[in-house]
């Protein structure tokens, strides 16, 4: 575990995809609450996620259906391949009757392990570029900040 306690990841001075990648690999349990996942992002997520699953590691996806961005192939391929992972999608319709929003834009990505945790909340959804190149701001809170955690489990258990 690295010792800061808050961390900004821009791909120019660390990859998101490769703090991602590390957390996937050690965690217990995570849940990804993005609003756009490509094929692109999946293919560079594939070989770590295969590795999450053998380990029986639970997951949950959130994503959406807004602006119509997500390939349900890839959504698909998710549920598939890794049954230990459950992925919801929050279509126009749901946002509407339940008066979400006109939108559902997050990218946030909680990791759970057996004494601690971590959250990185930014501007990075799962796509290639996103994770490696873009310039992207995205923000790791570590284990001595649980009012991040609460409020973004509180969100994410609301939204799912």
């Amino acid at each position: 575990m690295i010792e800061k306690n808050v961390e900004l990841i821009t791909n120019s001075l660390s990859q998101t995809y490769e703090l991602i990648k590390e957390l996937l690999s050690t965690c217990k349990s995570f849940k990804f609450n993005v609003s756009f996942i490509t094929w692109g992002g999946y293919q560079i997520l594939a070989q770590t996620l295969e590795k999450v699953h053998n380990k029986n590691i639970k997951g949950q996806i959130l994503t959406t259906s807004y602006q119509e961005f997500n390939d349900p192939k890839i959504l698909q391929l998710f549920l598939d391949n890794f049954d230990n992972f459950e992925m919801k999608v929050v279509d126009q319709k749901t946002i509407f009757e339940n008066k979400i929003s006109s939108s559902f834009h997050p990218k946030g990505y909680i990791f759970e392990f057996d004494d601690y945790y971590e959250v990185i909340v930014g501007s990075s959804n799962i796509t290639r570029y996103a994770l490696l190149k873009n310039i992207e701001w995205d923000v790791v809170v570590r284990e001595n900040m649980p009012e991040v955690y609460d409020q973004a489990m509180v969100e994410f258990e609301d939204k799912w």
